[in-house]
């Protein structure tokens, strides 16, 4: 594992310099996506509970207290930073520095279904 962003283009050159043939991805990931799914799952509630709300105005009623609530999330965690490398190495040698490497974008995405009372 490569932990520094500063490093990654450096190990690839000198994996090309050592022999390899070919690399044609690299992956970035997130050790611990808690906090993203904590964040998006805050966001989903709050646009549930506004869209309630809405909902409730235009029906000239009251939103009451949250009675259910159903959630599930995903997670798409790999940045590729494929296209940054255009396939790097190629058995070809004599590329003189290291391939420009840089991160990509991560996602999570939460949904959730509220039932709120009305009063």
């Amino acid at each position: 594992d490569v932990r520094e962003m500063g490093e990654v283009g450096d190990v690839l050159a000198a994996l090309v310099e050592a022999g390899a043939n070919s690399v044609s991805s690299v992956y970035f990931t997130v050790d611990d996506p808690t906090a993203l799914y904590d964040s998006a799952y805050a966001d989903a509630v709050d646009d549930a509970r506004d869209r309630a709300e809405l909902l409730a105005e235009s029906l000239g009623v009251t939103l009451g207290e949250a009675q259910s609530v159903s959630e599930w999330g995903s997670y798409y965690p790999y940045a590729d930073a494929t296209s940054a490398l255009c396939n790097y190495g190629g058995g070809l040698t004599g590329y003189g520095e290291a391939p420009p490497v840089t991160p990509g974008s991560f996602t999570a995405t939460a949904s959730v279904q509220v039932s709120f009372s009305i009063e």
